[in-house]
């Protein structure tokens, strides 16, 4: 016969206490005109980094230099000529989400379509375009185009008008 001490029952796990309740975060007014107010302050900076590129398709003194630089490099095949680091918010100022071109459009307050159109005006044998090389930054290019078409010499009218003699 074995003797064999009595079983001890294990102690009984200590009770986990129940997770103390989390605070529901409140959202106040003054938290939401802080978060407005630097989305503001970030497209206003963006514009005034932006205001160069519109400043261009006004001024022949401006877009001169770029397209001299680009000609000194012997108009090598669609070169950047420009480019302008900038993100667009989650959320603009107004509410709304936007891709990075359609946040440039906001701010410049017009189409990339039309700046590369008053570009085309100011240097008629270049070909401009635009792109977004990764999703920070906008760059502006330039490529050797078309010569314009000559302009047609105007037609001359002739119309025989009769004399008829004094008398």
């Amino acid at each position: 016969m074995s003797t064999s001490e009595p079983e001890v029952p294990a102690p009984a796990p200590a009770p986990v206490p129940a997770p103390a309740p989390v605070p529901v975060p409140t959202i106040t007014l003054t938290e939401l005109l802080e978060v407005h107010a630097v989305v503001v302050a970030k497209e206003t900076a963006d514009k005034a980094l932006l205001e160069p590129l519109t400043k261009l398709v006004a001024s022949h003194d401006l877009l001169r230099p770029l397209l001299v630089q680009w000609a000194t490099g012997g108009f090598s095949t669609t070169t950047s000529i420009q480019s302008y680091a900038v993100t667009a918010p989650g959320t603009c100022a107004d509410g709304v989400k936007r891709a990075l071109c359609e946040y440039i459009e906001y701010l410049l307050g017009t189409t990339m379509g039309d700046l590369m159109t008053q570009l085309r005006a100011l240097a008629p044998e270049v070909v401009f375009s635009y792109a977004f090389p990764g999703d920070a930054c906008i760059a502006l290019f330039a490529a050797r185009g078309p010569a314009p078409a000559p302009t047609p010499a105007p037609e001359v009218q002739v119309t025989e008008v009769p004399v008829v003699p004094s008398a």
